[in-house]
């Protein structure tokens, strides 16, 4: 995955995004930049190997770095 992932974000997600773990806003902003608006879908896809590439971090952590990512994020409210 070596194209640019360009995402705008709203003063209200800037202000959701302080009570994000780091883990969870890259997990977030990964996730939100390989949507595409004119096709939505409900699941969104990314590799362990493409989240340790963009964040710079070894790919021996990420998976847990990701797993427990999403796990915290499946827990919070999204409107």
């Amino acid at each position: 995955m070596t194209k640019e992932l360009i995402v705008v974000k709203s003063n209200n997600f800037v202000e959701a995004s302080y009570k994000l773990t780091l883990d969870e806003m890259r997990v977030l902003l990964l996730t939100l930049g390989v949507l595409d608006p004119d096709k939505p879908k409900r699941e969104f896809e990314f590799t362990v190997s493409d989240f340790a590439s963009r964040f710079g971090v070894d790919e021996k952590i990420a998976y847990q770095q990701v797993s427990k990512a999403i796990d915290k994020l499946g827990g919070r409210w999204a409107v």
